[in-house]
């Protein structure tokens, strides 16, 4: 069996299919992917929301992404500073319960091999405070996502495992952030919890999908099949 290049076979973001319907990761590999409109608007607007962070934040080197935007209205800037604002918001909240500012990581690439095979992932937004980690993903579409979504929780393993060995945290917290129907959904778990779920529901499953086994199955996620 021939594997598949290197542009994350089973990807967070696609969770949903192969985590339920393990065989429609290889079935999908015989199809290119088009892309869309939606997805290039959604990639600026996720561009948008690194580069008005990292400033809120005082981080150098930052080029503003915006003149090269095909994609760019008054709509995407004000979901983008809505998102800057709910993260600022939240450091802010821990800081005042910790009494101490928390680590922030912006477009954090974690590794998830240890659960998901040849997978990597990057998210949105990693706060880490005491006893307590966040993980925000901004989403611009239009098609509601709950934080309870594989995506996030994969997000959260992936966080977890990066930095464990850094801070002590024993709670995740997940957060969806979808300004352009009012989403903003949390969803909440122990880390044990998240570890005894990625070792007895993801692994496997994800297991099945890299090897072409597991089966079939029908669903809401059939949508972006």
């Amino acid at each position: 069996m021939v594997m598949p290049d290197k542009h994350a076979f089973l990807s967070p973001s696609s969770a949903e299919r192969w985590y339920h319907c393990n065989k429609s990761a290889w079935l999908c590999e015989q199809f290119p992917d088009l892309g869309s409109v939606f997805a290039a608007e959604g990639t600026e607007a996720h561009s948008l929301c690194e580069y008005l962070l990292g400033m809120e934040l005082g981080r150098s080197g930052l080029v503003d992404p915006r003149p090269g935007f095909q994609y760019y209205s008054d709509e995407m800037e004000e979901c983008c500073q809505g998102y800057v604002a709910y993260v600022l918001e939240t450091v802010e909240k821990l800081k005042q319960k910790d009494g101490e500012s928390p680590c922030v990581y912006v477009e954090q690439r974690v590794d998830l091999r240890k659960y998901i095979p040849e997978s990597m992932g990057t998210s949105d937004c990693i706060i880490v405070g005491k006893g307590e980690i966040v993980v925000i993903d901004f989403k611009y579409g239009m098609h509601r996502v709950p934080a309870t979504s594989l995506q996030l929780r994969i997000y959260a393993l992936g966080a977890c495992e990066l930095f464990s060995s850094l801070y002590d945290f024993s709670s995740v917290r997940m957060v969806v952030y979808q300004p352009r129907i009012g989403n903003v959904d949390t969803a909440e778990m122990s880390v044990e919890d998240l570890y005894l779920w990625a070792r007895n529901e993801l692994s496997p499953r994800a297991g099945f999908a890299f090897r072409g086994e597991g089966e079939y199955a029908v669903g809401e996620w059939c949508r972006n099949c």
